[in-house]
């Protein structure tokens, strides 16, 4: 479930959504006029709407953005990119409705969106972020954020970048603007905007 919208995968790998959809974030094009278009109150199959040639094994909602893993280990995104979310540089007011292929160098295993920043961890064990950066939930050091193009003016990262961690990770879970993950020893890491407690 994202903020206003949900998705499920079917036993055959599709991808069905409704909700809000007036960011593409059901992976419908809006027609216009066509309120049921913007607001869809029955399960669409985005898949067979598409074509898309994959079987999806993990999906996860933002904001007004949604990814899906594909069963190849492949991320593929649709919605709103504000903040960079879809993984395409300055272009952040831009909207899509199919499947966007995100890239990444190596397989991913689990993904998790959260409000306008999203993380991934890949099948090494490694955690990738991208999006905002404004409460620090990307976990990314002062400096290398500083060193970004146009980061002090956009304040995100629109490629997927990898995080500096202790171990090797096994579970990922983003939240409106913290991150957690799960090590292969059991400890738990937070990162991110903590004013409510919330990085424990």
């Amino acid at each position: 479930c994202g903020w206003d919208n949900s998705l499920a995968i079917n036993e055959d790998g599709e991808v069905l959504a409704w909700g809000n959809n007036k960011s593409y974030q059901c992976g419908v094009e809006i027609k216009e006029d066509d309120e049921k278009t913007k607001s869809i109150s029955t399960p669409i199959n985005i898949t067979k709407a598409h074509n898309a040639p994959f079987k999806c094994i993990d999906a996860s909602c933002g904001n007004e953005h949604t990814l899906v893993l594909s069963q190849e280990g492949e991320v593929y995104g649709f919605g709103s990119n504000v903040d960079g979310v879809l993984g395409i540089e300055n272009n952040f007011d831009y909207k899509i409705s199919n499947f966007t292929k995100i890239h990444f160098d190596e397989k991913i295993k689990s993904i998790s969106c959260g409000t306008v920043h999203n993380l991934a961890l890949s099948q090494t064990g490694k955690v990738y972020s991208w999006g905002s950066a404004q409460g620090g939930q990307l976990g990314q050091s002062e400096k290398f954020l500083t060193s970004q193009p146009d980061f002090a003016t956009n304040l995100n990262i629109s490629k997927p970048t990898v995080i500096n961690l202790p171990q090797k990770m096994t579970m990922i879970s983003a939240g409106e603007a913290h991150s957690m993950s799960l090590a292969e020893s059991s400890r738990v890491y937070t990162w991110g905007f903590g004013s409510n407690g919330q990085l424990g």
